[in-house]
């Protein structure tokens, strides 16, 4: 559920004479409200904001008690910690230093204690989740009224992704104008610092709203539209409710060759070689020479000690092992390409040696 469509028209709302005015902001996450000030005096602070919101809770029908595990166990935050009820809809009311935190939870959902939970609005029944809205609403009214306090809205999510809640492009444009450093009105975008944050993978500098093919996480190209994130990363709008962020490395302007064709090239050699070591380990040497000849074909294979490790690399360079049964196997030219910048440290040794003979080798 996305909490700022109830919070927008307050936030936006003009405060123009507020009762007692305070520098300060109010923060919404989830569940919970933030206020927070500069410079304050906590008990100035306590006086002039946590005793008035206590009465305010204590009006709108809530319970606010004193914290008795706070009483028993510290002592010297109890003055400042309440615990609060309506109904089954529960809350902590805390004073810590520059900063008042009201946070609301449910225990019928999740009978461990939703305090220690995430996720929590969204996790509550339904009509839990719209009195919490509800006291959200009216605190943040309150307290712009008395104090003038600006509100931060919480920042977009992949969760608000959905009929109801954003599109894929009101995403995109809510998280780019976040960043009030780096957003640039006049452009519609944040400033980029080079071209090589813009270079697709086909050489190509990326533009602001330019179509471009990129994979998804199973290798299937799919064809979206990008628009700049920060550094080299991109947002690409790929359907209605789908975003993906990915590296300009990783985009293309051209149709590949093959669009049925998957870019998993690093996953298929990975899991090829597992299962070429399976069956070389369970002596199906018929299975093992038919995927040997998918992965490398005739070409003479290699294997890569590493002498500071005393193991050899697994396939794709990804970790050690000192089975030279479970080593990855590498052409000539791969091996080359991996020991040739650290020769005193890596060295290749041919496949076909028998495996009391690898470490020797090398």
């Amino acid at each position: 559920m996305r909490i700022t469509t109830y919070l927008e028209p307050i936030a936006a709302m003009p405060v123009t004479a507020p009762v007692d005015p305070r520098p300060g902001s109010i923060r919404i996450n989830d569940s919970s409200i933030g206020i927070w000030e500069e410079g304050v005096n906590e008990k100035e602070f306590q006086r002039r904001v946590f005793g008035p919101l206590i009465r305010f809770l204590r009006d709108d029908g809530w319970s606010v008690r004193v914290d008795q595990r706070t009483r028993k166990h510290y002592r010297l935050l109890s003055p400042r910690t309440r615990r609060c009820r309506f109904g089954d809809l529960e809350a902590m009311l805390e004073l810590r230093g520059r900063h008042i935190s009201f946070e609301m939870f449910q225990s019928v959902a999740n009978r461990n204690g939703g305090r220690g939970g995430f996720d929590k609005l969204e996790r509550m029944p339904f009509l839990l989740r719209m009195r919490c809205i509800a006291t959200m609403r009216k605190v943040t009214t309150f307290l712009r009224a008395r104090h003038g306090y600006s509100v931060e809205l919480p920042s977009a999510t992949s969760s608000d992704l959905q009929p109801g809640g954003m599109t894929a492009h009101q995403f995109v444009a809510a998280r780019i104008a976040e960043d009030k450093r780096r957003f640039k009105p006049e452009l519609g975008r944040a400033a980029w610092g080079g071209d090589y944050n813009r270079k697709s993978a086909d050489g190509i500098v990326l533009e602001h709203g330019q179509p471009v093919y990129v994979p998804d996480r199973a290798g299937r190209w799919l064809r979206g539209t990008a628009f700049y994130n920060i550094n080299n990363m991109w947002w690409v709008v790929t359907g209605p409710y789908s975003v993906t962020n990915k590296s300009c490395s990783e985009l293309r302007t051209t149709p590949p060759e093959n669009l049925r064709r998957k870019a998993n090239q690093h996953e298929r050699r990975y899991r090829l070689e597992g299962e070429l070591s399976k069956a070389t380990t369970s002596m199906d040497f018929q299975r093992a020479a038919t995927l040997k000849g998918i992965l490398f074909g005739d070409q003479p294979l290699y294997r890569i000690w590493a002498k500071d490790k005393e193991a050899w690399y697994r396939a794709c360079a990804c970790g050690y092992t000192s089975d030279a049964a479970q080593a990855g196997l590498y052409t000539e030219a791969e091996a080359r390409q991996h020991v040739g910048g650290c020769p005193h440290e890596l060295s290749m040794v041919p496949a076909g040696n028998k495996p009391s003979r690898l470490r020797r080798a090398a």
